[in-house]
């Protein structure tokens, strides 16, 4: 496939366009070799909040397309609603087959959020495999690596740029019927239309000429590159979808249901009273005047009516856990607190898969460079928000009543563990084919270890790259001071450089009997014998030197924060630059971010080549889809490729080596087991 970035004509924002519509009984142009910008326009199908940004809940009522060889733009009405606009409708079957034919014969595909529109007109029959050939190229993607400050919309981007003033949508608004939640655009008026549709590709494509200079200027070309492939990789991955066992989540609604009402029953017998355990807030004044407990854990936030800083409790899971560890005589309690909001948000992912499933498959939408790190995050579901198995362990001398049968516990003299299980039944394979977990060990800290540069630990990991970095900090640094989880918190801390007051509190709000001054003496020992001030002085001071730091493939974070949008000042709410003490973590997360999509497209092809499929990406877990047959082999084949992660030249872009542990699943995520590979 031929460079992208060459294919695209700095002065191609200097061109002038025509629009045009055509209508039934007019030709269509030949525009097969051309540089083409393509943008679809939809209605919901069905009765879903935001069905018409959904590819599986929509359907097409208008295509734009714009040439850069004919200087002109179409727009192709085939399915308007508004009194007179039939008229205009062309055969969608006719338009969707010229466009086809245009698209797979084309020398380059542009356009905002291109994804959407593969994977909607595929839906249309216009298959998204029939122009993996052809170069694609999305303005949006690209303007996040110019500046990820910057608002990432068309509209703002053509402003910045080209100084393109915003389309008024004043004309349109009186025709669209719905709401902000279910809105449909076919009842505007085709020639109305027509103007907006031709618009957005005029600026696809000067957008996209505008930004070639500026993605050498910010040496960010490759990654723009790989960015590109990776959208190309999301677009079939999403169409594949993950299968869900439907006959099952309708029969768990009814049984999450239940087994809810027997928890919230239960603790209510623990309490004595009745209690809302969704609300912080009751659940501290039950704390404190019914059970006699401290808050352990307060975050800062806004008192919504007056503004004032408040300290707010937090009875999260690992909270709550650590009161079970400190307070053994109120466990079950904490744990059907803990139990009852999981059921509740399991429920609620049981209604929403249903409510999304298209022939029993869930087709997520990953949302490639929404974040500021480049990392990637799901909608429509979020399937990166998933209640998993939980455990809870607990002392000996616990009184637990085994209640749900869904539960599944275990007691003896050392005490009790109960496990709860999560939405991973849900996820199944398909029919003779296994499901494939490829899952990074640490990759965050192994980053952190390649910044930090000290010997010892990169030897650790050479001889062993299995190592669990947390484990080797409470022993061979910290020898014995604290245990493996403390260790964690604090190497957690330090990657998020919390302030040593603020570490010192989390460690001993988070750990099972360390005091603040255990947990100070500790930190002190880890400073003194690890350059970890080094390590964070140097990149804050690097970023306010440069104003802005790299992350390993050339990811840029910026320090200096964005003022202006629109000619306008911005409001320190929406202020998305980097602080010095952000930087250290900048780097590793998005260094993470990078060799997670670095390697997920070399992946995706060694699945392809034995007739598999990405089917999801989930943090540091990608899952793959392959025939039974197949699997084992394919393991063994992509493993390596994942833990491999090298610069052009051959050698590795990490002082230290990656690990990659592989699970497989011939039924559901909850039953995949370990595989025993080399």
């Amino acid at each position: 496939m031929k460079d992208v970035l060459h294919l695209i004509d700095s002065n191609w924002q200097k061109l002038d366009f025509e629009y045009e519509m055509i209508t039934p009984g007019e030709s269509f142009p030949d525009l097969r070799g051309h540089s083409l910008a393509v943008d679809v326009e939809t209605m919901p199908r069905a009765h879903l909040k935001k069905a018409a940004l959904s590819a599986f809940h929509n359907a097409v009522f208008g295509v734009s397309v714009a040439s850069v060889e004919a200087r002109k733009c179409w727009y192709l009405p085939v399915r308007h609603k508004a009194p007179g606009s039939s008229r205009f409708n062309l055969d969608p079957a006719n338009a969707f087959a010229w466009l086809g034919d245009q698209m797979r014969a084309a020398r380059l595909l542009t356009n905002g959020n291109i994804k959407f529109d593969a994977k909607t007109l595929d839906q249309e029959g216009i298959a998204a495999s029939s122009y993996d050939d052809v170069p694609m190229y999305d303005p949006i993607i690209a303007a996040t690596l110019i500046d990820e400050r910057v608002p990432v919309n068309m509209q703002h981007q053509s402003f910045l740029h080209l100084g393109m003033e915003e389309t008024k949508h004043d004309e349109l608004e009186p025709h669209i019927v719905g709401n902000q939640d279910y809105q449909d655009w076919s009842y505007i008026p085709a020639d109305l239309m027509a103007r907006h549709g031709c618009g957005d590709v005029e600026r696809a494509i000067k957008l996209s000429a505008a930004q070639r200079a500026l993605l050498a200027r910010e040496e960010v070309e490759d990654l723009a590159r790989l960015e590109m492939k990776v959208c190309r990789d999301l677009i079939h991955m999403e169409l594949r979808g993950h299968r869900v066992d439907v006959e099952l989540l309708q029969r768990s609604l009814s049984e999450l249901g239940r087994d809810e009402i027997i928890a919230a029953r239960r603790i209510e017998q623990l309490v004595g009273a009745s209690v809302n355990y969704e609300s912080p807030k009751d659940i501290a004044e039950m704390f404190i005047t019914r059970l006699g407990l401290p808050i352990l854990v307060q975050k800062p936030g806004k008192n919504k009516k007056t503004g004032e800083d408040t300290l707010n409790p937090v009875f999260d899971g690992a909270v709550l856990q650590t009161y079970a560890r400190h307070y053994p005589q109120h466990a079950e309690l904490m744990f059907r607190m803990r139990q009852a909001r999981r059921l509740a948000d399991i429920k609620a992912f049981a209604q929403n898969y249903l409510e999304v499933q298209v022939k029993g498959e869930i087709h997520t939408t990953i949302k490639q460079v929404e974040a500021r790190t480049g990392r990637e995050s799901s909608e429509a579901p979020n399937l990166q928000n998933i209640s998993h198995e939980e455990r809870w362990d607990f002392p000996a001398g616990c009184q637990l009543i085994p209640m749900l049968d869904t539960e599944r516990y275990h007691q003896n003299e050392l005490g009790a563990q109960w496990i709860a299980p999560g939405c991973g039944k849900f996820f199944i394979a398909r029919e003779g084919h296994a499901i494939l977990s490829f899952d990074y060990s640490q990759i965050e800290y192994r980053l952190f270890a390649h910044y930090l540069n000290d010997e010892r630990l990169l030897k650790a990991y050479r001889e062993d790259a299995t190592l669990d970095m947390h484990e080797w900090t409470a022993k061979e640094i910290l020898e014995g001071m604290i245990e493996r989880d403390d260790a964690k918190s604090a190497n957690f801390g330090i990657i998020f450089n919390m302030g040593e007051n603020k570490l010192v509190k989390y460690m001993a709000t988070n750990g099972v009997g360390i005091t603040e001054e255990r947990a100070k003496a500790a930190l002190a020992k880890y400073y003194a014998t690890m350059p970890l001030k080094d390590l964070q002085q140097g990149v804050g001071q690097a970023l306010t030197r440069k104003g802005f730091v790299r992350t390993i493939l050339g990811r840029r974070r910026r320090i200096t924060k964005f003022r202006r949008r629109w000619g306008q000042t911005r409001d320190k709410k929406g202020d998305r630059g980097l602080e010095p003490y952000q930087a250290l973590n900048a780097i590793c997360q998005g260094g993470a971010v990078d060799l997670l999509k670095h390697r997920s497209v070399e992946a995706r092809q060694a699945a392809k080549a034995r007739g598999g499929e990405l089917i999801l990406k989930v943090h540091d877990d990608v899952k793959i889809e392959v025939s039974i047959e197949q699997a084992e082999t394919l393991a063994r084949e992509v493993k390596p490729i994942l833990e491999r992660f090298e610069k052009p030249d051959g050698t590795p872009y990490l002082k230290l080596p990656i690990y990659v542990k592989c699970t497989s699943t011939t039924t559901s995520w909850y039953d995949a087991e370990k595989l025993g590979l080399s």
